[in-house]
């Protein structure tokens, strides 16, 4: 589904549904235009290439945010499985699905992406769900993905604009001086952390003596693993009732398995700040 060479006309108002596609050279489904519904597909055994990296589902628009842009796509209920193959010249990596260059507006849910050890070709989809950082208002819900390395189920580049659950968690006050870790909460299946935010019920005036604001996979008392953080040193005010990022996540520790749990962090530059009835809020995409 793509625009004809040398032109600007983009495919729209499409509707893909109930197709078996299975192994094609390149991808399952090309997808480039406006207004197009993908919907109840199984999508398999595709990108039988040895020549390149090719996903089963691959969403893109243009190379240039100044040109035309795939906007308005909607992929669901698809199923997507075993995608790729395997070469003895060069590293391949296949996936699932790979939603590419500027792509905008577009919602993918309810879908299974799996690497299933129980049918042919097993092995070769090496990644689920790909998102590079250029794609914006992305809605990534309720999805299965499952049977890649835990890290390779969902991959989303920095700077991508990827929506999802949240979650809020009142954390309280600290003094100044005070330091210490609090739970956030309980992972209610696996996650991929996308973004965290801090918001305090006061102003906050940047300097030397300031707070670290730490998000962090909780392992024990004595081993913790930061996911997200930020400081309040520097120069300015950190305004009240104001969501600050907490910066971007840790390409490792991003990936939360289920009944992990997650915890906030206070720590203290110079003789620390006070946080004042603070929340945080978690975002994240549910695997």
């Amino acid at each position: 589904i793509s625009r004809p060479n040398n032109t600007y006309a983009w495919p729209y108002l499409l509707n893909i549904s109930n197709n078996d596609i299975y192994r094609n050279f390149q991808h399952g489904i090309w997808c480039r235009g406006r207004q197009i519904s993908i919907d109840g597909n199984t999508i398999s055994h595709n990108c039988t290439s040895s020549a390149g990296h090719y996903p089963g589902v691959y969403i893109g628009g243009s190379g240039s945010a100044d040109d035309q842009r795939t906007e308005y796509i909607s992929f669901t209920n698809n199923h997507v499985v075993n995608n790729g193959t395997l070469s003895t010249t060069i590293e391949i990596i296949n996936s699932g699905l790979t939603i590419s260059d500027y792509v905008k507006f577009i919602n993918v849910e309810g879908n299974t992406v799996t690497n299933d050890i129980h049918m042919p070709n097993k092995n070769v989809q090496e990644y689920g769900i790909w998102v590079q950082g250029t794609v914006t208002e992305l809605l990534l819900k309720n999805n299965r993905v499952e049977g890649h390395d835990t890290e390779k189920n969902i991959h989303i580049v920095d700077g991508a604009g990827v929506t999802g659950e949240r979650f809020v968690c009142k954390i309280g006050s600290y003094t100044s001086g005070d330091t210490g870790t609090r739970p956030l909460f309980v992972a209610p299946s696996n996650l991929c952390l996308v973004s965290a935010y801090y918001i305090n019920a006061a102003d906050i005036t940047r300097g030397t003596n300031y707070a670290i604001l730490n998000i962090e996979q909780y392992v024990d008392k004595d081993t913790n693993n930061t996911v997200f953080s930020t400081d309040t040193s520097g120069s300015g005010t950190i305004d009240g009732f104001e969501a600050l990022s907490l910066g971007n996540p840790d390409a490792t520790y991003k990936h939360i398995l289920k009944d992990e749990v997650l915890a906030f962090e206070k720590t203290n530059g110079g003789t620390g700040h006070a946080l004042d009835e603070g929340c945080v809020i978690i975002e994240y995409i549910t695997i």
